[in-house]
C-alpha cells in the first residue's frame, strides 16, 4: 500500500502527490499549509494534531483542503482515477462531501432502480461530484385488504 494526498479547492482538484510512507504526504501537507497561510511549519502540526489524514486552509478567499488516503501502490496518477479509488468506500455520510467533511448540494431527481435510488451532488465547498446512494430497506405493510378486497386495520 502506498499513500495519495489530495488537495482541492473551490476551483478544483489538484494533481496528488503519491509517497510509499505517511510521513512523505503528511510533510508535504503541513508544508503547503503553512506555505498558504504564511506562518511557520510547526504552528501547522498544532493544528493537525486531532487528525493526521486531513487539513485545511484559507486564502484570499479560497479554501484549500486537504486529505491524505491509503491506496494500492499500483495506483494510477490520472487525478479522477484517484479521487474515485481513494474515496470508494471511506467516510461515507449522507449530505456530507466525502473528500473535504462539508455539506453538499444535490443535483436534479432521484433515479431509481430495483434495488433503491441514487441523487447527484455536488460540494460548494471542494468541487466534488457524485452519487449518492440509497438502498430500499422494509418499513411495514400499508393499505391491507384481505381476499376479499376489504380494508383489514
Amino acid at each position: 500500500m502506498g499513500y495519495v494526498l489530495v488537495e482541492a479547492t473551490n476551483m478544483g482538484i489538484y494533481p496528488p502527490v503519491f509517497s510509499d510512507t505517511h510521513e512523505v504526504v503528511y510533510d508535504k501537507m503541513r508544508k503547503r499549509i503553512a506555505e498558504i497561510r504564511g506562518v511557520p511549519v510547526y504552528e501547522v502540526q498544532e493544528s493537525l494534531t486531532i487528525c493526521k489524514d486531513w487539513g485545511w486552509a484559507e486564502k484570499d478567499g479560497v479554501s484549500y483542503t486537504f486529505r491524505i488516503f491509503e491506496v494500492p501502490t499500483q495506483v494510477s496518477t490520472d487525478k479522477e482515477t484517484v479521487f474515485t479509488q481513494s474515496t470508494r468506500s471511506r467516510f461515507h455520510e449522507d449530505g456530507i462531501c466525502p473528500l473535504c467533511g462539508k455539506e453538499i448540494d444535490y443535483v436534479g431527481a432521484y433515479e431509481h432502480d430495483d434495488d433503491g435510488a441514487t441523487l447527484d451532488w455536488q460540494c460548494p465547498s471542494c468541487g466534488a461530484s457524485g452519487k449518492a446512494g440509497y438502498t430500499f430497506a422494509f418499513d411495514q405493510h400499508y393499505c391491507i385488504q384481505d381476499g376479499e378486497g376489504n380494508e383489514v386495520e
